[in-house]
């Protein structure tokens, strides 16, 4: 049985609009059970359509295993998320889930962090050596995820009898590891089924966010002749060009628009023929596993034990557990609605 009286603390820095401030706290609790002076506690730096689930999840995650999640804002900001590692190690926190706002700074959270154990959580450190057996690394592994895509639309175009495509490439965070990744990806898949890529346009830093993207693309769109698929790093992105196609009367099903998520409007969407496919980023698998990972740190036991999840096999750690990607489109969308 958990011993109730440990503390576990989870970081979780996020990328996307939250407002900041330390004050606020969100606490689950099993009933008839009092709320411990420092519970699991979630770190919020941005926050995403998909990583606010994410927040849901833990929190569930951690009420099932008789733990609290206390959730903390660090605003985006580098500097906050150093205080938020120093101010849950003030509070008694043994073990901290990350969520990187940057993935170069690993390095400081680690040392910031002391004898607290880490948990990376959902974008990987840059410095890959940092990971150890109190140190590890859960996420998915992204150089999937942007291939899945590129692939589809291989597909997709290969049935049209077209070996060359003029992309728009609709991109998360400057500077984030995940957001390069899934970009490659997707171009090298092309590639390597005999596409030949041509950019229509610039590629669109939208921050993840479904809003800006609707804002960027509608001018884009304006101004773009010759479209012939749209590459977005998230479904929120993907949804917020759709949305600037309507809004212009373009159809959707007249270019095809690929995201990765696949959040519940995405599955609409794919299912109505808007968006020809997403990539299932496993929220529920990345947030148990974080918390089941932290559990077993903070009780020493070893990181994976009782976690029925692959580890990493590639030669980048033997620190890494990985939660599947999964592509979905129209041909299996049924299987992911409820």
């Amino acid at each position: 049985m958990l011993k109730k009286s440990m503390v576990l603390v989870m970081v979780a820095m996020i990328t996307l609009g939250f407002a900041a401030g330390y004050g606020t706290a969100k606490v689950s609790a099993k009933s008839g059970q009092e709320p411990h002076k420092q519970t699991v506690a979630l770190l919020m730096a941005q926050r995403d359509e998909w990583l606010s689930e994410f927040e849901d999840a833990a929190v569930k995650a951690a009420a099932d295993k008789g733990y609290d999640l206390k959730c903390y804002d660090a605003g985006d900001n580098n500097e906050k998320q150093l205080d938020c590692v120093r101010m849950a190690c003030e509070n008694g926190a043994e073990v901290l889930i990350v969520n990187l706002t940057r993935n170069e700074l690993a390095n400081e959270i680690v040392s910031a962090a002391g004898d607290m154990k880490v948990v990376f959580v959902n974008r990987m450190p840059q410095d890959i050596s940092l990971l150890n057996e109190n140190v590890v690394y859960v996420g998915s592994d992204e150089r999937e995820s942007g291939y899945y895509q590129g692939a589809a639309l291989a597909d997709h175009f290969k049935r049209l009898g077209k070996t060359q495509v003029r992309y728009l490439m609709v991109q998360g965070t400057g500077g984030m590891e995940h957001t390069r990744q899934r970009s490659e990806g997707a171009l090298k898949a092309l590639a390597d089924q005999g596409i030949r890529t041509v950019e229509a346009a610039k590629a669109q830093e939208c921050g993840f966010s479904r809003q800006t993207a609707q804002e960027k693309m509608t001018a884009v769109l304006q101004n773009t002749k010759d479209i012939d698929c749209i590459i977005a790093n998230n479904d929120a992105m993907a949804l917020g060009t759709i949305q600037a196609m309507e809004n212009l009367d373009i159809s959707p099903e007249s270019i095809p628009v690929v995201g990765i998520d696949l959040l519940a409007d995405a599955r609409e969407a794919i299912a109505s023929g808007k968006m020809l496919m997403s990539v299932l980023q496993d929220v529920d698998g990345q947030a148990q596993t974080a918390v089941e990972t932290a559990i077993n740190l903070e009780n020493n036991r070893k990181f994976n034990e009782g976690i029925d999840r692959e580890l990493d096999d590639t030669g980048i750690s033997p620190y890494i557990i990985w939660i599947p990607f999964e592509p979905v489109d129209k041909e299996n969308i049924a299987e992911f609605q409820s």
